[in-house]
């Protein structure tokens, strides 16, 4: 390329320019069309195919435009086409023109060579490029495409067959010169045909390896490597005919030829296998079982690159982080440890690896304290620090924080490139568990019973927990639920157990067993057992049996198509699980108990008669079922569904957000019994029974529960709502203990709070509720009101029971911290005996009970009682004392204590003086008798009892005969008070007063009552002060007014007696 302003002065420019502009004009002008075939390819030469008119540099593939065609030219394979700053020769196959500046030429060559490397001078002035690929790439090593001087490339490549090459030039102003020669090149060397040398090496001697045969070319190097596979695993700095190897066991070496450049091919190659004939010892691939393996290598990689290293030995070290000074001077070399077995190693250029498996389950920290030179830490497979150089001048390095156990790996890898070496891992401990070292329980017991076995001997340290599982492989068959030291479970076989601790990041330490063997259960089969049953022997049920006598057993198990009875007045007690197989059957007859010991949940189906008291087609029973999962509706289904009730606090007023305490309609078709909870159910709407249907004849309803049998603790939630009462009932296939229910929910229940059971017949007059204490029982007086279950509570209150299916209400401690009112397995209690579930007096107590009856000479009813028991106080007492249970009944009798009404109240050990308050409701005026029901203790031995009227100023004995008074409606507690000392009764003779005088309307007549104070006259007056009525001489402690024609009004009556005088008012 030449300089246009070196050769032309400025006057001479206009004539350049006009020259060039007709020059142009010219050619412009002329017509030609451009000969040749632009996509032909010469054969062993080049057609150049020649593109005028290039405006932009360096060109692009607009340059080769059809329109800038301009023909083509032909050159020899190899040629040198050097115009200097002239133009192209005209030529018969290029359009006629002046071609020195702005071209481009695309010259095309096809040659076939045969296989084998070939080098290539490309240049050119201006730019040029060569393609071996028909255009499609072209390499940068023989291309250099932009405007420049004359300068050249060369280049070998690899050709086989037939090529197609495509050289592109251009050339843009100034000197052009193209160039292109190709020959093969000098690639003579072929591969070695064997290696020589000692095929046998040892750690004092190693051997030679010489590679022999075949041609080495001029200057060809050897490359060396390891393993079968040629090509591979190359030993590096190793280019000689020969090589010494001082492998550490058998090895094979390989070794092939280099052609020197510009070839630098590669020729095949040949192995040779070196036997060592004194392997250095171990397997570096083994970690230390607890201890450190320290494996030696002589060279420095820490890859552990086999072109670079050789095994050459190990020794162990027992501690429990790694100190390789500890073992060797840091001048010297791993081979000079005591106990090293293998070669010797040089003082430089090795590697040494400390390898350990195995470690106390816990928590570690890990730190590198001095390392020299390059360093890398492994834990569990995992790099997990790196350090290039050596540890002067380093802090410690901290690496972490590890969880290890018997199956955790550390590796430490060191290479020593010279001068000194040495390596120092710390490991501490800093949360150690402590394996368990026994398991401690039975190690016999019955099929199905629950065990409770403990761990000894260990500790978990903070956050571990103990892992439980069973076989004799420790690890497996993880109890996933068992995370403390005891554990607890029903074993159906001969199973053994392990134990171990697990720590906060998830290791273990060693772990224990134990075996437990069930023996084979006893057999009832064909009317048989096989050996005699007993609290500590399993059973196995497998035909039909009906209990003739209670049976205890350690676990019970009803086979399939045979049936368990358990007869009334019989209990069968099991001390662990029960299981009552598919097609299997255990019935519980009505008054017998199925009594469970052990809190282990049955399994399986039963059924539970409980027959109810005699009632009719409209009474209501309050139930508690004994089973899980059986259905309101289908434990009745003659019941009208509108007739099954729940008690509990209701909303009744969503605007103030208040309510009270109902029976609460349940839908018996969706609703289950729910444990420990009760239920009004009406009796069946329907019966056989002659004169049911009709409201004329009573029906013990037979009580069918189905399900699985409730055992274990229960709890209900207690009403903390209104005036906190809570229906619950007995939850359990057997009666439960009164003693044991009260003195489980102390601090639950309120201290007035008795047990209220619902007995009567329908009778909205009467109270709903008999009561139960600890110091008495007392009935309602409606008809199926009780008073036959009043045998049922004699003197000893540790016998007293409710029965199975038996629903009641308590009432809640006011401002109770716990509000569950509970059941347990402990208050469980065998059926009595003679099946009517009452209690003989065969206990033996200081109480002495008495119980009063108020009546209103129709069908009014209320009973009272007052208890002298060890247990009682003039306080309130929990359990004890039972407050009265307000409902609609129209009378009622009751003791005063703390200001509470009781039904019944226990008052400390009898003495003559004590003075009972009493007090009484009256829903009408009227006549009323409060006497005697029964006593125990001292007024059964002959203790009179007497009621003293406040009112009247009366005293009289009722130990006999029932005292009979009259009264208005209302409530009063202070008009009575019982007694039972004569010095007691007061002698004094009080003046008449208002309140000793009654006066009540029955139908169209007044009756008027003074007590003790003879009437003298009465007259009658309305508001106005007039007199309706008068009459004297009467002299009667009685008078009655009739006869009077007025309209309902107020009216005054004025009594005179021989006390004084009294006015009363009265609606007439």
């Amino acid at each position: 390329m030449k300089n246009l302003t070196n050769k032309l002065s400025l006057n001479s420019l206009p004539l350049l320019l006009l020259v060039c502009l007709f020059g142009f004009q010219a050619a412009n002008a002329q017509t030609c069309t451009p000969q040749g075939n632009q996509t032909a390819y010469g054969d062993g030469q080049w057609k150049g195919y020649l593109y005028n008119n290039v405006t932009t540099f360096p060109p692009t593939a607009a340059a080769f435009a059809p329109a800038n065609y301009r023909g083509y030219v032909t050159r020899s394979a190899n040629f040198n086409q050097d115009i200097g700053e002239g133009a192209l020769p005209a030529e018969s196959t290029l359009c006629t023109g002046t071609y020195d500046a702005n071209f481009i030429m695309r010259y095309k060559m096809q040659v076939t060579v045969a296989p084998g490397y070939y080098t290539f001078n490309v240049g050119g002035d201006d730019g040029y490029r060569l393609s071996f690929d028909e255009g499609q790439t072209f390499p940068e090593n023989v291309s250099d495409w932009s405007d420049h001087g004359y300068h050249y490339e060369t280049a070998t490549y690899y050709l086989s067959g037939t090529v197609k090459l495509i050289l592109e030039y251009y050339e843009h102003n100034g000197s052009s010169r193209v160039s292109f020669d190709f020959a093969p090149a000098s690639c003579t060397s072929s591969a070695p045909t064997t290696i020589t040398g000692n095929g046998t090496s040892s750690c004092a001697t190693g051997t030679t390896l010489t590679a022999t045969g075949g041609t080495a070319g001029v200057n060809c190097t050897y490359q060396w490597g390891i393993g079968s596979v040629i090509g591979q695993n190359i030993i590096p700095n190793q280019t000689g005919v020969s090589i010494s190897v001082h492998p550490s066991s058998t090895k094979t070496y390989w070794v092939r030829r280099v052609s020197a450049a510009p070839c630098s091919t590669t020729t095949d190659g040949v192995t040779r296998t070196v036997t060592v004939a004194n392997p250095a010892p171990g397997n570096p691939a083994v970690y230390g079982d607890g201890v450190w393996n320290v494996y030696s290598y002589i060279g420095n990689s820490l890859d552990l690159n086999p072109t670079i290293v050789d095994y050459s030995g190990y020794y162990t070290d027992a501690t429990l982080g790694y100190d390789s000074q500890a073992k060797w001077n840091k001048a010297g070399a791993p081979s000079s440890a005591a106990g090293y077995q293998g070669c010797s190693l040089p003082v430089d250029q090795f590697t040494f690896i400390a390898k350990r498996k195995g470690f106390t389950c816990g928590s570690y920290t890990v730190k590198m304290e001095n390392w020299d030179d390059d360093s890398r830490l492994y834990i569990n497979g995992t790099q997990v620090w790196n350090f290039n150089g050596y540890s002067g001048g380093q802090p410690i390095q901290n690496i972490g924080t590890y969880s290890l156990d018997a199956n955790s790996t550390i590796e430490l890898r060191t290479g020593e490139n010279g001068g000194d070496a040495n390596a120092k891992l710390t490991i501490v401990q800093i949360n150690t568990p402590v394996a368990p070292t026994s398991i401690t329980g039975v190690s016999t017991i019955c099929k199905n019973t629950s065990i409770t076995l403990t761990a000894t001997g260990a500790s978990p340290a903070a956050g571990g927990v103990y892992q439980w599982g069973t076989g004799t492989v420790v690890g497996e068959n993880i109890l996933a639920e068992t995370t403390t030291n005891t554990f607890t479970t029903v074993i159906p076989a001969t199973t053994t157990y392990w134990v171990r601790i697990k720590n906060t990041e998830g290791c273990y330490t060693a772990g224990v067993t134990k075996a437990i063997t069930v023996p084979a259960p006893l057999v009832y089969n064909n009317g048989a057992w096989n050996g005699t049953p007993t609290i500590e022997t399993a059973v196995e049920i497998q035909s039909d049996l009906t209990m003739s006598q209670n049976i205890e057993v350690c676990s019970c198990q009803v086979k399939a198509n045979a049936t368990l009875t358990v007869a009334t007045g019989k209990t069968l007690t099991v001390k662990n699980k029960l299981t009552v197989d598919a097609n299997g059957k255990l019935i519980v007859e009505n008054n017998g108990a199925l009594l469970q010991i052990a809190q282990v949940p049955a399994e399986g189906n039963i059924t539970l008669h409980k027959t109810g008291n005699p009632l009719y087609r409209l009474d209501y029973t309050m139930w508690s079922a004994p089973v899980t999962g059986q259905n309101l509706a289908a434990f009745s289904p003659q019941t009208i569904s509108t007739r099954f009730y729940k008690y509990g606090y209701a909303i009744t007023n969503t605007t103030t957000n208040t309510g009270g305490e109902y029976y609460n309609l349940i839908d018996p078709a969706t609703n289950n019994f729910m444990p420990a909870q009760s239920y009004l159910i009406r009796m069946p709407d329907q019966d056989n029974t002659t004169g049911y249907n009709a409201g004329r004849a009573t029906l013990s309803f037979d009580g069918i529960f189905t399900g699985v049998p409730n055992n274990g603790n229960y709890t209900t939630p207690a009403s903390v709502q209104g005036n906190r009462y809570t229906a619950v009932g007995n939850p359990y296939p057997s009666p439960i203990s009164v003693k044991e229910f009260f003195n489980q929910n102390a601090g639950v229940l309120d201290a007035n709070s008795a047990i209220y059971l619902w007995r009567k017949k329908n009778d909205y007059r009467q109270s709903s509720y008999a009561t139960i204490t600890l110091a008495a029982y007392t009935k309602n007086s409606a008809t199926g009101g009780g008073a036959e279950q009043g045998v049922y509570f004699g003197r000893d209150n540790n016998t007293w029971l409710l029965s199975q299916g038996q629903g009641f209400i308590v009432r809640t401690a006011t401002n109770a911290t716990n509000t569950n009112i509970t059941f347990t397995n402990s208050m469980r209690k065998a059926a009595p005996a003679s099946g009517s579930q009452s209690f003989f007096r065969t206990g033996e107590d200081t109480a002495s009970r008495l119980w009063l009856n108020i009546t209103d000479g129709q069908d009014g009813f209320s009973q009272a009682a007052v208890a002298y028991m060890e247990e009682g106080t003039l306080g309130l007492d929990y359990g004890y004392d039972g407050k009265m249970l307000s409902d609609s009944s129209d009378i009622s009798i009751y003791s005063i204590a703390e200001e509470s009404k009781l039904t019944i109240q226990a008052r400390p050990l009898f003495t003559a003086g004590d003075v009972v308050p009493m007090g009484y409701k009256a829903g009408a005026a009227g006549e009323f008798t409060i006497a005697l029901d029964h006593t125990e203790g001292v007024f059964a031995e002959g203790q009179d009892i007497f009621l003293k009227d406040n009112v009247l100023g009366t005293t009289t004995n009722v130990t006999n005969q029932g005292y009979t008074f009259t009264t208005e409606a209302g409530t009063f507690d202070d008009r009575f008070e019982v007694v039972y000392a004569t010095e007691a009764l007061g002698t004094n003779n009080p003046q008449i007063t208002a309140n000793s005088v009654i006066v009540y309307k029955e139908g169209s007549s007044i009756n008027i009552n003074t007590g003790t104070a003879q009437m003298t006259d009465v007259a009658v007056y309305d508001i106005q002060g007039r007199r309706l009525y008068a009459k004297s001489g009467i002299n009667a402690t009685t008078a009655v007014v009739s006869g009077l024609q007025v309209q309902t009004e107020v009216l005054i009556i004025e009594i005179n007696t021989v006390k004084g005088k009294v006015s009363k008012k009265i609606v007439f």
